[in-house]
């Protein structure tokens, strides 16, 4: 069945969070529970969101992604997370200044750590760009 439209009535809202640091983890997730995210996955490397983007049959409204990850860093596992599933919203969040470019090129959303929760709060509602 097609789905029409992103009316968070109408469908559970669902997230993922790419990074190996566990505190970071716990943040993140929590901060997506409190704005909404009924599901949260976490992955502590870009091949397993790449692995779990392939292969389950539900879409992501927004990923927070961290670039230095283990074996595929994240710019290269947001482009397959893009390319399985084009509408979901990708925010690198690192420390690394030298990808802001590239990421934003790319539509992706870019929060360099540190950064405040209502900063992350903030970015997660904003739409998505379109490039």
């Amino acid at each position: 069945m097609k789905e029409s439209g992103r009316s968070s009535a109408s469908r559970a809202k669902t997230a993922a969070v790419v990074e190996d640091d566990e505190d970071l983890v716990f943040i993140y997730s929590r901060i997506l529970k409190d704005v909404g995210y009924d599901s949260v996955f976490v992955a502590r490397s870009g091949e397993e969101i790449i692995h779990w983007i392939s292969t389950d049959m539900r879409s992501l409204d927004v990923v927070i992604m961290d670039y230095r990850l283990p074996k595929i860093n994240g710019l290269d596992a947001a482009r397959e997370v893009i390319r399985h599933s084009p509408q979901t919203k990708i925010i690198m969040a690192t420390a690394h200044d030298e990808i802001k470019a590239e990421a934003e090129s790319l539509g992706f959303s870019f929060l360099r750590k540190p950064f405040s929760m209502k900063t992350l709060a903030k970015e997660m509602r904003r739409p998505a760009l379109v490039v």
